[in-house]
């Protein structure tokens, strides 16, 4: 049996197709072998120490005020790597130019390794930083 799901206000800021899907990603290049969805995925080698930060700046701004979700899938070879949780691990950043709040989603005690999706209440307390003005 077929069942089509429609979301109810659903944006997709970036397909992750490419570098310039929905806006413009500072790193990564298309993977045509590994996705989860559409046609790519983008990829990049981690560093294996400091911060391993990809930034994406949407094409227009995007209203993220009230009750809103942000989802994003990851995979990692070496989930192992990952900082815990609690201290860090995968992180949602998001800034309105001023401040920075960030979204601890996942880390090394919570992978379950292959692809994760990360799915981030962003009307919850920040984990680090300030909270932005995500209006």
């Amino acid at each position: 049996m077929t069942v089509t799901v429609t979301g109810v206000n659903y944006l997709q800021m970036s397909s992750c197709d490419s570098t310039s899907a929905g806006g413009s990603w500072d790193s990564g290049s298309q993977d045509t072998a590994q996705y989860v969805e559409g046609s790519a995925s983008l990829s990049t080698i981690m560093k294996s120490s400091g911060n391993n930060d990809v930034t994406f700046t949407p094409t227009s701004p995007v209203d993220l005020s009230g009750t809103k979700h942000v989802r994003f899938w990851f995979i990692s070879t070496h989930g192992s790597l990952l900082n815990t949780k609690s201290g860090g691990g995968v992180q949602l950043g998001l800034t309105d130019g001023a401040n920075t709040g960030y979204w601890y989603v996942s880390g090394r005690d919570e992978y379950p390794g292959g692809w994760y999706q990360a799915i981030i209440d962003i009307s919850t307390a920040v984990d680090s930083g300030t909270k932005p003005n995500i209006l």
